[in-house]
């Protein structure tokens, strides 16, 4: 197959080519068929009058010049019912790669028979771009033009795409001495044209011969989102033949960047554990110290000592001989309460909230899915999410942020969590559980959950019985006694749980987690559920607990 060099797009256009004695790749001095409508004078850009049209005469098919040409070329402005307007101004430009070529004029006012005429002069530079013409309320005309020294031939591309993407929009670009890598770094196409709907196949006609060729695919959602690519290098163009590619089209990565709501499931066995095992040194180190009755007793010595030096000795003398340690400790077992057994009761019921936390908080990725140094802000925090009664908040008093230090893996759509690092002391996080149970209960405080549940009724009960008692303070004495031994017993797990927090200072979290395009825009929607793995301890010291998570988030 050979190209002549000019392509009329039909035979009659050829015709009237020759009619007009064109002289291809010379000049185009177009003659238009008469008659032709009286010509009107241009309104300007009045928005109220009707739309006009541009048109490339006598046609646009593609023009090809060599080196130092010129080409006369000239467009057609008229009204919607076909009739010239006269006097009115059109604007010429190159678009693509136009290199060295020139145009004589950038505008032109049309002539009565609404003729605009403008002239392209060649450079010695191979260039395949496009001429325009626009004017007011009219849709831009234009025609390709080749430059070459070498003839000309053409190129045909056959795309296909075997995904799943709703592609609105396929378009095939030529970028001439241009690698594929260089046209995804922002090189200006030389020639482009939309892939018409059901037809994989599209050609370029009209190329100088000579230049390597890059061939890139693209197709585009509705909203433009590029949602696959292919790319073909080194196609060269031979004079006189029609060289053939075939492009693959290939989904692009989906966007990792964006806002997340995020949420981290942690498994904690190892704080419920330290509820446990902190809890008991508290109360064995009690029962050292005589245990509730032996508290209560020094207690109510102390209050009399204060009140009535007579009525303490008197109580001193009384729990000698009687026995009251034994006494009280009866009417405690009796009623089944004591400081005890109420702080036992509390950290049981917080031991099995604090096994599993729930930490929710927004998550910012940029576009290689780091995020960095905050990575988790607004954090809240809430322990047994799933627990019948609801998850426990615990407003927990400490910086709302986290550090996520990541990478997403496009090809393997995943990501890589490096480390999720929460500052979350071990000690303040199981004494905000303690309190979060307690007001879960009906309690302010867990001292106040504590002094509730440790049988100050039966003790008051009991002192009302103690003649000693009764003429020194009597049940109010007694009553005082078991609320301050009760919050004695609070304030030492507290200063227990905070020992913990030097060296459970932290978690660190790590592990690649799926990254999902569910409605296929583009975007990542949805990270996870996946498990990481990690340590409560203290960022720089050996040892630690193991700890276990499952993070989960979704795009705003």
């Amino acid at each position: 197959m050979s190209y002549a060099r000019s392509f009329p797009a039909a035979p009659i256009a050829a015709a009237l080519l020759l009619l007009g004695g064109a002289a291809f790749g010379c000049t185009l001095g177009a003659e238009l068929p008469a008659p032709v409508p009286p010509p009107v004078a241009d309104a300007g850009t009045d928005a109220s009058a009707s739309a006009r049209a541009l048109a490339v005469v006598p046609d646009a098919a593609p023009r090809t010049v060599l080196f130092g040409e010129s080409l006369a070329f000239a467009v057609r402005y008229t009204e919607a019912d076909g009739r010239p307007v006269s006097g009115a101004e059109v604007a010429f430009a190159m678009v693509g790669v136009a290199h060295d070529a020139t145009l004589a004029e950038t505008s032109a006012r049309t002539g009565a028979d609404g003729v605009a005429r403008g002239t392209l002069r060649a450079g010695r530079t191979r260039a395949a771009f496009r001429v325009r013409a626009s004017a007011s309320r009219a849709a831009a005309a234009g025609f390709d033009v080749a430059i070459g020294d070498a003839g000309f031939g053409a190129l045909r591309a056959e795309v296909r795409y075997a995904g799943a993407r709703a592609l609105a929009t396929r378009t095939v670009s030529l970028y001439a001495d241009v690698t594929c890598a260089e046209a995804d770094a922002g090189a200006t196409p030389d020639r482009e044209q939309p892939l018409v709907e059901f037809d994989d196949t599209v050609r370029f006609v009209a190329l100088p011969a000579g230049p390597a060729y890059a061939v890139v695919a693209r197709g585009e959602g509705a909203d433009g989102a590029l949602l696959a690519r292919g790319c073909v290098d080194g196609a060269v163009v031979a004079n006189g033949a029609e060289v053939a590619t075939l492009v693959t089209l290939d989904d692009v990565p989906a966007r990792v960047e964006g806002v997340y709501d995020a949420t981290l499931d942690l498994r904690t066995p190892s704080a419920t554990l330290a509820v446990g095992e902190t809890t008991a040194r508290v109360l064995a180190a009690a029962a050292g110290s005589g245990g509730d009755t032996g508290s209560l007793l020094d207690a109510v010595a102390l209050d009399l000592a204060d009140r009535d030096p007579a009525a303490a000795a008197a109580f001193a003398t009384q729990r000698l001989s009687e026995g009251l340690d034994t006494s009280l400790s009866a009417a405690l077992d009796a009623a089944g309460a004591s400081p005890s057994r109420a702080l036992v009761g509390l950290a049981a019921d917080a031991a099995e909230a604090i096994g599993a936390l729930r930490v929710t908080g927004t998550l910012t990725l940029d576009a290689r899915g780091r995020a960095e140094p905050d990575g988790l802000v607004d954090l809240g925090i809430a322990a047994a999410p799933e627990r019948a009664g609801g998850p426990l908040d615990l407003r927990l008093d400490m910086p709302t942020n986290a550090v996520i230090l990541s990478g997403y893996a496009p090809v393997r759509g995943l990501l890589v969590v490096e480390d999720l690092s929460l500052r979350l002391p071990l000690g303040a996080t199981i004494a905000a559980t303690l309190e979060a149970v307690s007001r879960e209960r009906g309690e302010r405080t867990a001292e106040a959950l504590v002094a509730r549940d440790a049988g100050c009724d039966a003790v008051a009960r009991w002192a009302a019985a103690q003649p000693a008692m009764a003429a020194g303070c009597g049940e109010s004495c007694a009553r005082a006694a078991c609320v301050g031994v009760s919050r004695a017993l609070v304030a030492q797990l507290a200063a227990a749980l905070a020992d913990l927090d030097a060296s459970r200072a932290a978690i660190g979290l790590g592990g690649a987690v799926p990254a999902t395009d569910g409605d296929r825009d583009v975007q990542i929607d949805a990270l996870g559920p996946e498990r990481l793995m990690g340590r409560w301890a203290t960022p720089g010291r050996a040892g630690g607990d193991e700890v276990s998570a499952t993070l989960a988030a979704r795009r705003r």
